[in-house]
């Protein structure tokens, strides 16, 4: 199964390429419970170069299918000036109205800085699915990068299905004051042995004329994640200001206003300089991150006590139906009092099994119940506040 991006190109260009990984809670309507959205942001930065061909084209392969709907140009999102600042660290304006195909952004010198690519327009991008992923190919115009730098961005929906994340839950959860779950992260780039073999044949059979120079991977969890351990130590994790970001995300329909911070964290690559015996940059050929983070709740106490109430509540009907059955006297039922009991001892074991299971096999019963109790509760609460 591929499980690696894939970027390649039938000219010699040099590339710096970013990507966000975002993982934010969706807005909540009045009857819904909290569910987390996922959505993956590509960058590609292409260097200048003097090429005879009409076109470029940029070839992709992402390790899963997705519909067309769930990609989306993000040219037009990046005019304002404030969210360019934030994504290049520098201060960055962008013409408002477009020049053919592209966005002009200039730095403090009023010089031209690089040029945003417009791809919302469907001649310029093919998506074809295939049994093993999904394959981009962008058309980028050779004269535009003839004199300046060009930038592509563009976002990638994901759901459970679709995604670089696998959730692993605590099987000792039962057994805690505490609940927790583990989060393993892992995204690879130009992994040849991750990707199918049809792509790999290709790309061995035309070697790959992308440059890469810079990898910059961003990572974007809420306050609770608790990153545990990396490939490697991050660069730098410094909190999303939830007022600029606000508006790249507006589309995706998260919930910014209840969440108390937002990290993002940030690793990056780069391509090794030259050597005084080849004298030459050693591109980057394949790269490859992994986090695991932690997510703890101490609710597994509101658990214990309703597991407690339905063990109680099923014992006491157990004695009663079985005394019922027997039509036993009060002296009697007193003799067989430590059959009962050994019977509501069974029943509290298989319970237990039952909720084991539950913990470890399939999403937590109760933590679900719990939580939706709780939104339906603070949702109650502010229609009661509203009316007030």
């Amino acid at each position: 199964m591929a499980s690696s991006l894939a970027f390649w190109t039938d000219q010699k260009v040099t590339a710096y390429l970013h990507f966000n990984l975002w993982q934010l809670p969706q807005k909540k309507t009045r009857f819904s419970t909290t569910s987390l959205k996922d959505f993956l942001d590509v960058g590609i930065l292409l260097e200048k170069n003097n090429i005879n061909k009409k076109n470029i084209k940029l070839n992709i392969f992402i390790p899963f299918k997705f519909e067309e709907e769930c990609f989306k140009d993000l040219s037009k999102v990046l005019t304002n000036d404030n969210l360019l600042d934030a994504i290049f660290n520098k201060p960055l304006t962008c013409q408002s109205e477009p020049t053919s195909l592209c966005y002009t952004v200039e730095n403090e010198d009023k010089t031209i800085e690089f040029l945003i690519l417009n791809i919302g327009d469907p001649s310029l991008v093919n998506i074809n699915k295939c049994n093993d992923g999904t394959y981009l190919s962008i058309l980028i115009p050779t004269y535009l990068l003839k004199t300046n730098n060009m930038y592509i961005r563009f976002r990638i929906m994901l759901n459970k299905d679709t995604n670089f994340s696998e959730y692993v839950n605590d099987g000792d959860s039962l057994l805690r004051s505490n609940y927790r779950k583990e989060e393993l992260v892992e995204f690879r780039i130009n992994e040849t042995r991750n990707l199918p073999k049809d792509l790999q044949s290709t790309l061995k059979s035309s070697p790959n004329q992308i440059q890469l120079k810079e990898i910059h991977f961003f990572l974007v969890r809420e306050n609770d994640a608790h990153l545990e351990l990396s490939h490697d130590r991050f660069k730098r994790c410094r909190s999303v200001e939830t007022n600029i970001w606000e508006t790249y995300i507006k589309d995706v329909n998260c919930d910014l206003e209840n969440i108390k911070r937002i990290l993002s964290y940030h690793w990056c690559e780069k391509a090794k300089p030259p050597n005084k015996d080849k004298g030459r940059i050693k591109y980057i050929e394949h790269y490859g991150t992994f986090a695991k983070f932690s997510y703890t709740s101490t609710d597994t106490i509101v658990y214990y006590i309703l597991i407690f109430l339905l063990i109680s509540f099923t014992i006491e009907l157990t004695a009663n139906y079985i005394s019922s059955i027997w039509e036993i006297s009060a002296s009697i039922a007193l003799v067989d009092l430590p059959i009962i009991a050994f019977i509501g001892s069974i029943i509290v074991l298989l319970i237990y099994a039952l909720c084991k299971f539950m913990f470890t096999k399939t999403k937590p019963f109760f933590v679900k119940i719990w939580y939706s109790f709780k939104t339906k509760l603070k949702l109650f609460c502010n229609l009661i506040r509203e009316e007030k």
